[in-house]
Parts: C-alpha cells; sequence; structure tokens
C-alpha cells in the first residue's frame, strides 16, 4: 500500500512537471507574438495571456505542492530508519541519517518558499484580469436612441438607472480586489516567516572537536528521543547529536 502511494505522488510530479513545461512554452510563445501587434490588436488578446498566465501559475502551484509530499515522505522515511537501526551500525549511520535529515528539511523550506511565490503569481494574475474588467466597465460607453423623448428619458430615469448598474458592478470588482490584496498580504508574511526559519538553520552551526555540525531547529523531537535511547545502550558516540531548541 506505501509504495502504491509513493508511486502514485512520483508519477503526479512527473505529470505535472511536463504539464508546466508545455505551459512555459506557450507563454513565451505569446510574448514573443506581443512584439508583433500593436497596442489595439493586442487588447483583443489580453483575456487569452490572462487565462494563459493563470493555468501556468496554478499547474505550477500543484508541481511544488507534489514535491512538498515527496519531501516530507522522505523526512519520514529518514525519521523510520533512525528509529529501527542496528546497534552495530549506528555509530556509523546516525550522523549521516541526521544529515540527510538536515538536508531534506532545508529542501522542504525552498519548496514551500516557491509555493507561495506561485500561490502569489496566482493572485496577481486574477488581480490583473478582475482590474481589466474594472477599467474596462469604466471605459464603457452607453448610447441612447436619438429619437427618444428627453421628457421620457429623464421621467423614467433610465440613464441614472444605467449608471447606477455599471457603478454597482465596478464595486463589486473593487472588492474582489481588496479580498485577493488581503490574500497577497498574508502570502508575503507566511514567506517571510519561513524565509526567516530558513536562514536560522542555514546559519545555525555547532563548532565541537574541530568539525562543523549543524544545529536543528526544526520538528527533531522524535530523532533526538532515539540518538537518546542510542546512548542509554552505552554506544560510544563520537560526533554530536541534533538539539531541539
Amino acid at each position: 500500500m506505501q509504495e502504491a502511494v509513493c508511486s502514485i505522488q512520483d508519477i503526479t510530479v512527473d505529470y505535472f512537471r511536463e504539464t508546466v513545461k508545455a505551459l512555459a512554452a506557450m507563454q513565451k510563445r505569446m510574448d514573443e507574438d506581443r512584439t508583433h501587434f500593436g497596442k489595439a490588436a493586442w487588447a483583443s488578446v489580453a483575456p487569452r495571456q490572462e487565462k494563459l498566465r493563470f493555468m501556468f501559475a496554478k499547474e505550477t502551484l500543484q508541481y511544488t505542492r507534489a514535491k512538498e509530499l515527496c519531501l516530507k515522505r522522505k523526512k519520514t522515511q529518514i525519521q523510520y530508519k533512525m528509529e529501527h537501526l542496528d546497534t552495530k551500525k549506528a555509530v556509523a549511520m546516525v550522523d549521516e541519517l541526521e544529515m540527510q535529515y538536515y538536508e531534506t528539511q532545508l529542501e522542504l523550506y525552498n519548496i514551500q518558499l516557491e509555493t507561495l511565490k506561485y500561490e502569489e503569481l496566482l493572485v496577481v494574475a486574477q488581480l490583473d484580469t478582475i482590474r481589466r474588467e474594472a477599467r474596462e466597465k469604466e471605459e464603457e460607453v452607453v448610447y441612447y436612441d436619438a429619437c427618444e423623448d428627453p421628457e421620457q428619458l429623464r421621467a423614467n430615469e433610465g440613464m441614472c438607472l444605467v449608471h447606477d448598474s455599471r457603478l454597482v458592478d465596478i464595486k463589486m470588482l473593487m472588492h474582489k480586489v481588496h479580498q485577493l490584496e488581503s490574500k497577497r498580504g498574508a502570502i508575503c508574511s507566511r514567506r517571510s516567516y519561513l524565509r526567516n526559519k530558513r536562514v536560522i538553520a542555514e546559519t545555525s552551526i555547532v563548532l565541537q572537536g574541530g568539525h562543523c555540525f549543524p544545529l536543528l531547529h526544526f520538528d527533531l523531537k522524535d530523532l533526538n528521543a532515539t540518538i537518546f535511547s542510542c546512548k542509554l545502550g552505552n554506544i560510544n558516540m563520537n560526533a554530536p547529536t541534533a538539539q531541539t531548541l
């Protein structure tokens, strides 16, 4: 069962990788074609380009999330190996597995930052579309029949009704813009938090015995418990173990 899940995750990563490559090629081709058309001519293609950007950001986001699942699986496998170390091999393997766990966590931070990047691009694509629609609403020209009686128009307040309807649409679109801007701000906050965690993990180094060993600041409680149990088993460990601050 576990092998089937791993296989599905790997296939998912491969699928989204190819999808992202195809969409990136299409987007590049559209950017090149843009130089061959005037501003007015290209305006009619703008919705299609916005849709392509949205699809690219969405599929890339799926790709990064699939890679994140694979990295989490790798972390779990390393932790499992730590918990089931043969006492004869523990001294030789514990430091190697510890370093693998450290490197995998850094990879996980990087992929999570990449995921947030494409979440923001997805929001930006939506913002571009909504702002264009709002701009088109504002520039929309309303025509009236010249043969209609002005007195009748004033009596029906047709002009006011039309303008009110258009203003309501614009107001709704701007409300969506504010919501998306708030979402974008939350994404930036999360990205800043993750970036700080990654910097701490990269720069936290313990000098001991003339060698440099990473001091892990992420979730290693179970890993530490395993190493501690190895110590209780009278295993002489010359290299320092991970510590959770």
